[in-house]
């Protein structure tokens, strides 16, 4: 554990890799981005002015996948709809979830020229090639180091690759930076081949535009340490010659129903919008913050019950709090015994933002409140 210091004292620059708008958003998603507002009012709490960027990868093969389900011999001309519905989507869902806006939301679509200018110049520096195709290539073992963040070396990497050789690649791991079009698929010029560029590379450009490098820390789900969070440590390592383009990164864990990570082959997919029918935003952000960032949570209905119940307790206690203080004189006023609980509660969030135990002190302080004033 270590302190967080940032490079500019009184500002927090932070990235969290955002949706691929194909689908609607659910609870696995919505634990990320709930932890990470939560992140952000702790620090301007502390004092910071806090620039967090979030993105949206507008264009991806699943994207063009779900454009032609729907849309057919269309989706050529249509497949912007259905980025366009789901970023929407996402919007209101962060309403009803009360989640700060962001400092940027970059997209994919808008920032292709700017993907071009930087995979030209890593050809040139000599850490990526073109394959026959006209597909563009970063060469991972040009990058002394690959594998720290996840903590694999290459050579283990590499006799565990489950993916074949694809023709043009030298090495099974190096990853697209650009892909070559295929017919019916969006494209976008470049010196090599019509085509779009690869994820890996977009986050790293999209982020250093917003916030320079290096900034000061860089999140998304567990999913995302290996490969995409080790590729943009590769790609920035190259461009910039810095070890690291954000000084901490931080890992939001695994949301399992019934012990097992949603999927949709297991067919146990939550969506955000069936649970908000249902509960509050209040009761789902404190369902998340039950469990630590970092952990694997379990995500029930019973849990949300729980969580549900405890903001009613929250909200009577602060009614009959404020009618309490309106109606009383210095000398009661001075007799809630409060302070203890707010220590305990920053005390928590100051380690490692525990938020199950601020939880807990806040919902302890909340019960005080009652019996202290329904009782005195």
């Amino acid at each position: 554990m270590e302190d967080f210091v940032t490079y500019t004292p009184g500002l927090a620059r932070g990235y969290v890799c955002g949706i691929t708008p194909y689908d609607h958003v659910h609870v696995g998603h919505g634990r990320v981005y709930v932890f990470f507002d939560m992140f952000r009012r702790y620090l301007e709490a502390r004092g910071y002015e806090v620039r967090l960027v979030i993105n949206f990868t507008d264009i991806d093969d699943k994207i063009i996948n779900k454009a032609r389900e729907e849309f057919g011999h269309e989706a050529y001309k249509r497949w912007r709809e259905v980025p366009e519905r789901y970023i929407a989507e996402f919007f209101e869902l962060n309403k009803k979830l009360f989640i700060k806006p962001a400092y940027a939301y970059p997209r994919v679509t808008e920032n292709v020229e700017e993907m071009v200018s930087w995979i030209s110049a890593l050809v040139e520096k000599g850490f990526a090639y073109a394959a026959p195709d006209g597909s563009v290539y970063f060469e991972v073992s040009k990058v002394p180091g690959y594998g720290v963040l996840s903590r694999q070396k290459i050579e283990e990497l590499v006799a565990g690759a489950r993916v074949e050789p694809e023709p043009g690649k030298k090495n099974p791991l190096d990853f697209a930076l650009w892909k070559s079009w295929s017919p019916g698929e969006p494209w976008w010029s470049s010196p090599w081949c019509p085509g779009r560029p690869g994820w890996h590379l977009e986050c790293v450009v999209m982020s250093t535009k917003h916030l320079g490098a290096p900034f000061d820390f860089h999140g998304g789900g567990a999913d995302l340490i290996f490969p995409h969070h080790e590729n943009e440590i590769a790609i920035a390592k190259a461009y910039f010659g810095v070890d690291n383009f954000a000084r901490y990164w931080i890992h939001v864990g695994y949301l399992t129903v019934r012990g097992e990570k949603m999927s949709k082959s297991l067919g146990n997919v939550i969506t955000l919008n069936e649970v908000l029918s249902k509960y509050s935003g209040e009761a789902l952000r404190l369902a998340y913050a039950m469990g630590h960032y970092r952990k694997p949570m379990e995500f029930s209905f019973e849990l949300l019950n729980q969580a549900e119940d405890m903001v009613k307790t929250l909200y009577t206690a602060y009614d009959e709090l404020s009618q309490a203080v309106a109606d009383a004189g210095e000398e009661d006023r001075e007799r809630l015994e409060v302070d203890r609980y707010a220590e305990a509660f920053y005390a928590a969030l100051e380690d490692d933002l525990s938020t199950p135990e601020a939880a807990q002190q806040l919902y302890g302080l909340a019960r005080y409140i009652i019996s202290t004033v329904l009782h005195k």
